[in-house]
């Protein structure tokens, strides 16, 4: 079984899957796509899995035209959500979700999403469209852009906790000033 409720935000669904144990071992479903369309009203056209080293950060990354599941199948995982959908009433808000084993959420397009890996850690992530790095709409938003942004619309900066962290050289600009929780 699948259990899903709704998260703080509008249009974002918490995610725990029920696990069936017995002396074999376990059994569970991960995703069905009656479950996507409910929620979507799209199907998955891509799925990926991730495997992360610990304190890994994933930038920001906002695919204006994708619904997206995701869901921690080992390890711990962080993730802050930001509408970045400029023409919405809720453009700039945020909010943060741990994902531990067997838990996830299901995102709007609107939604940017950033990932921090608490431990090593895997994840899969089904989409609604092709992931292409090529497309303009499809962005990934540095600290500064987001940051930067939040600051313009009289909203704190996301606060990170003081830990270390494997990230991408386009990343690293402005992790050193001190930030408020989102």
């Amino acid at each position: 079984m699948i259990e899903v409720k709704e998260f703080k935000l509008p249009e974002v669904w918490e995610i725990k899957l029920d696990q069936n144990v017995d002396y074999r071992g376990s059994y569970m479903t991960v995703f069905t796509d009656d479950l996507f369309k409910q929620y979507t009203g799209e199907t998955v056209r891509e799925a990926n899995l991730v495997d992360n080293r610990q304190y890994t950060f994933r930038g920001y990354h906002y695919s204006p035209h994708s619904w997206k599941l995701y869901l921690c199948l080992d390890g711990v995982l962080h993730y802050y959500l930001v509408n970045w959908d400029k023409e919405h009433e809720n453009y700039g808000k945020c909010a943060q979700i741990t994902l531990l084993p067997y838990q996830g959420f299901i995102k709007h397009p609107r939604y940017a999403t950033g990932m921090w890996s608490i431990s090593e850690s895997r994840l899969m992530v089904l989409e609604s469209q092709v992931y292409d790095s090529d497309n303009p709409d499809q962005e990934t938003i540095t600290r500064n852009q987001l940051d930067g942004r939040l600051i313009g619309m009289n909203k704190k900066p996301i606060f990170y906790p003081d830990l270390p962290m494997i990230i991408s050289e386009r990343d690293t600009i402005g992790f050193q000033e001190v930030r408020d929780d989102c």
